[in-house]
């Protein structure tokens, strides 16, 4: 009697739908949202690669990122349908790769997640399962671990490890000097409030959404932004990731560049020779000054890029130029480190 009556009651359910007036079940009657397509490309820089202020002819082998979680928030937005997925991007590569579509209605900003890949992710041209077992290594660094002890709990990093979000492995040559460098940056990285390049040179954080639009919104990946120490087009360097190889074998690790204090503020008008060596807490004096010197200071790469906290070379490179990498229409986004899925995945 049980099986029979289990296999009664979805039939009168089906057939009491069936015979329900249509007045019972509304439509959507809102208006048809914009449609938002978010694609990935990734820099020349990346391809080609880059020759720095400083003269150093900077490579990237291989970089990898992990993007996803795309959404439209706001108080005076309408979001329809946010897309709760990842992907995992490779450069160098060559055209765009759907990230992700995204709906929504009026003023609304754009949110990303920069994370370590779910067990799901899905892949980029290029990107192996080889390349997403890589990320989703648990594994930890001074900045991760300190991370974790601080922002622990229901969704924190109890365990002190994490997959990593962005890896980036290159190399840099200036006459008969080569440096090699690969460094993994982990934890998961809301990206909030992306600005977006307008047309006459400023940045908004707002997208204005119309119902029936279909818009593209093009995200780079630039890995070159790791070493704009300065701001304005000149302000790549490499002078001061060549100085902080403490032991000269060629390899620059991020806890080497923790040994190098960070650039110091200086007036947008000064060359590099006038940032000024300092130490802090001990570290070592950069000589002539943490950023490095250009020609003997001739060279003017404008204002030192610096940040909140950043008390060496490494703090700056992990917890402000990292996420720099990932640019929305030429202009960065935003950052909160919450720790919700920046582990190695489920």
């Amino acid at each position: 009697m049980r099986l029979a009556f289990a296999i009664t009651v979805p039939a009168i359910l089906a057939a009491s739908v069936a015979a329900a007036p249509a007045g019972c079940l509304p439509g959507d009657t809102r208006p048809d949202p914009a449609s938002l397509l978010l694609a990935v490309d990734t820099s020349a820089a990346s391809r080609d690669g880059v020759t720095t202020a400083d003269g150093w002819a900077v490579s990237f082998d291989r970089v990898l990122v992990g993007l996803g979680d795309a959404s439209l928030d706001g108080s005076a937005c309408n979001a329809y349908a946010n897309a709760r997925y990842d992907r995992v991007f490779s450069a160098p590569a060559e055209g765009a790769q759907k990230l992700s579509l995204v709906y929504g209605l009026g003023q609304c900003a754009l949110r990303l997640r920069l994370r370590s890949p779910s067990s799901d992710t899905l892949l980029g041209l290029g990107v192996t399962s080889g390349d997403v077992a890589t990320l989703r290594t648990p594994g930890t660094d001074a900045w991760y671990a300190q991370l974790a002890a601080t922002s622990g709990g229901r969704d924190g990093p109890t365990s002190g490890l994490g997959g990593t979000a962005l890896l980036v492995v290159g190399q840099a040559r200036k006459g008969d000097l080569a440096k090699r460098f690969s460094w993994s940056f982990r934890g998961s990285i809301t990206l909030r409030e992306c600005g977006i390049a307008t047309e006459d040179g400023g940045v908004t954080t707002a997208l204005d959404l119309h119902g029936g639009e279909v818009l593209d919104l093009p995200i780079t990946l630039a890995p070159e932004e790791l070493f704009r120490l300065a701001e304005g087009s000149e302000g790549l360097l490499f002078d001061p990731f060549a100085a902080a190889d403490a032991d000269d074998d060629g390899a620059i690790t991020l806890a080497e560049l923790a040994g190098v204090a960070a650039p110091a503020t200086a007036d947008a008008d000064a060359g590099p020779g006038d940032a000024g060596g300092h130490d802090e807490g001990g570290r070592k004096d950069a000589g002539a000054g943490p950023a490095g010197d250009l020609d003997g200071g001739e060279a003017d790469a404008g204002a030192w890029t610096t940040a909140p906290g950043a008390a060496t070379l490494g703090d700056l490179v992990y917890l402000t130029l990292a996420t720099r990498t990932v640019r929305v229409r030429g202009a960065a986004c935003q950052v909160d480190r919450q720790q919700r899925g920046g582990g190695p995945g489920p």
